[in-house]
């Protein structure tokens, strides 16, 4: 259930208030939709899509990743490269708000309570 009681939209360019929310996990036998680097690909992503299994990859930039996965558009996003807290905290919020999880490797939720950190450890953000 959403923080505030509604459900989170995005504004479309006529202005229109549109409610997004994350696909849910696909059915057997459905390729997952990945997003992912476009500029930091990487021997442990390739074998983390491997385990994975049949899967489409959309490779785009910045942290609009994970608001494609907000909206429902793709199904999982693993970041196995560096980012720091300020680049995802934003939009962490938003994927939770759809109903979506961001979660350490290891499955525990992402979290930004060290300030003396800077960096994210490894995450995958999933739509379901």
């Amino acid at each position: 259930m959403p923080i505030y009681g509604r459900l989170p939209f995005k504004v479309e360019a006529d202005g229109r208030r549109k409610a997004i929310s994350v696909a849910g996990k696909p059915n057997a036998g459905v390729a997952w939709r990945v997003v992912g680097s476009r500029s930091h690909p990487s021997p442990d992503l390739a074998a983390w899509l491997e385990q994975l299994g049949e899967h489409t990859m959309l490779p785009m930039g910045s942290s609009l990743k994970l608001c494609i996965i907000a909206e429902g558009f793709a199904d999982a996003y693993p970041r196995l490269g560096p980012t720091c807290l300020w680049d995802t905290g934003a939009a962490h919020a938003v994927v939770l708000e759809a109903g979506g999880r961001v979660e350490t490797l290891e499955g525990t939720a992402l979290s930004y309570a060290n300030p003396s950190e800077k960096l994210n450890p490894y995450f995958v953000v999933w739509g379901h």
